[in-house]
C-alpha cells in the first residue's frame, strides 16, 4: 500500500484492506453513529459558549459605536448583517434536523426539539433510506429541486447564498479604493 515494489501477496492484502474499509463505510453501525452524537453534543455546548462571546462582542460594538459612530458604524452594520444571515441559516438547519427526526424516527413534532439536542434518543440513526427520500427523493439521479422544501439542493443553495453574501460584504472597497 505504501508504494514501491510489493509482492503479489502484499498487493492482495492491501486490496483486501481497501475493500474492508469500503464495506465498513457503507454499513456504519449504531455504535459509530453514537460517537457522532457525542460530537454533536459537544458542538451544541461550543455553540452556546460562542453565542455568549458573540453577545459580548456586540455589546463592545455598541459601546465603541457610542464613542465614535463614524468610525465604527459601517463595521457594526456589517456585523449585524452577517449575524442576521447566519441566524437565518442556522434556524433553517435546525428546522431541517427537526423535520428529519419527525420523518425518519416518526417522532411527534413536539418531541423533535428535545431529540434534536439529545440525539441518543433517536432510534432510527442507522436508517439511510428515509433521510435520502426526504432530502433527495426516490430517484437519486434526479434529486428534488432547490425550490422544494427540505431538499438537499435547497440546503446547498442556502449555504452557497450565505457564503456569497459574506464574500460580497467583506469584499467591498472603501471610498479611497482600498480594501
Amino acid at each position: 500500500m505504501g508504494g514501491g515494489k510489493e509482492t503479489p501477496r502484499q498487493k492482495m492484502i492491501g486490496m483486501m484492506y481497501l475493500v474492508l474499509t469500503a464495506l465498513l463505510a457503507m454499513n456504519v453501525s449504531k455504535d459509530i453513529l453514537n460517537a457522532f452524537v457525542v460530537v454533536n453534543e459537544g458542538l451544541y455546548k461550543s455553540n452556546e459558549i460562542f453565542a455568549g462571546k458573540n453577545e459580548d462582542l456586540f455589546k463592545d460594538f455598541e459601546a465603541a459605536e457610542a464613542k465614535d459612530k463614524a468610525k465604527v458604524a459601517p463595521f457594526f452594520e456589517l456585523a449585524k448583517e452577517i449575524k442576521k444571515n447566519a441566524d437565518e441559516l442556522n434556524k433553517f438547519v435546525e428546522e431541517l434536523k427537526k423535520q428529519l427526526i419527525v420523518f425518519v424516527d416518526e417522532a411527534p413534532p413536539e418531541s423533535a426539539d428535545t431529540l434534536r439536542k439529545n440525539m441518543m434518543g433517536i432510534a432510527s440513526k442507522d436508517n439511510y433510506d428515509k433521510p435520502t427520500q426526504l432530502m433527495i427523493g426516490s430517484e437519486p439521479s434526479s434529486p428534488k429541486p432547490a425550490t422544494e422544501e427540505w431538499s438537499a439542493l435547497q440546503l446547498k443553495k442556502k449555504i452557497e447564498d450565505f457564503r456569497e453574501a459574506a464574500i460580497k460584504m467583506f469584499d467591498k472597497k472603501d471610498k479611497s479604493g482600498k480594501d
